[in-house]
């Protein structure tokens, strides 16, 4: 048995519910941007560090694992720089394991070309 009017639409006022953030939601969200901001500019950051680190010159596996290596997952820099492809492993003439700067990683450090109007 229906409690509703007959052809009133149940589900528009709570779509218009929806819809409408309150004060606090509002509030929340714009906290939520700026610390996703702040966030995403720590890991770029931090990323720039270990490419810089690893440009001067290709580092054994192990040090790099041992410098970078966290297990926070809100500073995936490890993680990103093998997902961006910036940086490769390889084995060693002597087969150690070693991660060199990729092209693309060279790139990323690259100051952008200025755009002009």
């Amino acid at each position: 048995m229906s409690t509703g009017t007959v052809g009133s639409n149940p589900t528009s006022s709570a779509v218009t519910k929806r819809a409408t953030k309150s004060p606090v939601s509002s509030f929340l969200d714009t906290v939520t941007c700026q610390i996703y901001a702040a966030r995403v500019t720590s890991v770029d950051d931090l990323l720039r560090d270990l490419l810089r680190w690893l440009h001067e010159e290709s580092r054994p596996y192990d040090e790099v694992m041992e410098a970078w290596r966290t297990s926070c997952p809100r500073l995936p820099v490890w993680e990103e720089a093998g997902d961006f492809g910036f940086v490769r492993r390889y084995r060693g003439d002597d087969g150690v394991a070693m991660v060199t700067l990729t092209p693309a990683g060279v790139a990323f450090l690259s100051p952008a070309p200025a755009t002009t109007n």
